[in-house]
């Protein structure tokens, strides 16, 4: 079989793929439409991840995370990282949240990281932590002229630095 040949046959294997590719993403920003909610568990252990479906430019939003404990023990020297794009402007936290570091990230943006043992989190319980954001009145950086979307990322992490598992969604941004 020569060349052209079996690139007439490759050709509507491509196509086929390239459109299974554009099905998923539609089906994504559908379910994104009204802002991205993403949950993945780890142990007894369930990370979520909410952000606003769309944000303009000046507007600001909150993301939430939230930990649950399903297990009948208390988790000791975990953290929960979220990561934005390092562009994304950040409120600092409010009296009485809990304490947060934050640090660039090279190639992923900005990493806030949130120690979850003190306080404690209880079997059943879940705990709530809100990050307010904002996108900047100028276009970020690589921006298209109209809807562009961002990856934001979350993170439960042991005390050696590993993930334990990992959630994302997409903020689109007007």
């Amino acid at each position: 079989m020569n060349r052209s040949a079996r690139q007439i046959l490759l050709l509507p294997l491509v196509l086929a793929t390239v459109s299974a590719c554009e099905v998923v993403d539609q089906v994504r920003d559908r379910a994104n439409a009204d802002g991205g909610e993403a949950s993945a568990t780890a142990g007894g252990l369930t990370l979520a991840l909410q952000i606003p479906g769309m944000l303009r430019a000046g507007a600001e939003g909150t993301v939430r995370l939230s930990l649950t404990n399903h297990g009948d023990s208390v988790p000791r020297n975990v953290r929960l990282d979220l990561i934005v794009p390092g562009w994304m402007e950040l409120a600092p936290p409010r009296p009485g949240d809990r304490e947060v570091t934050m640090a660039a990230e090279e190639g992923e943006g900005t990493r806030f990281s949130y120690r979850m043992d003190e306080p404690a989190i209880g079997p059943g319980e879940t705990q709530i932590l809100e990050q307010r954001v904002r996108v900047p009145m100028e276009s970020p950086p690589a921006a298209a002229a109209s809807v562009s979307r961002r990856l934001i990322r979350a993170r439960l992490v042991n005390a050696q630095g590993q993930t334990l598992t990992e959630v994302q969604s997409e903020l689109t941004l007007d």
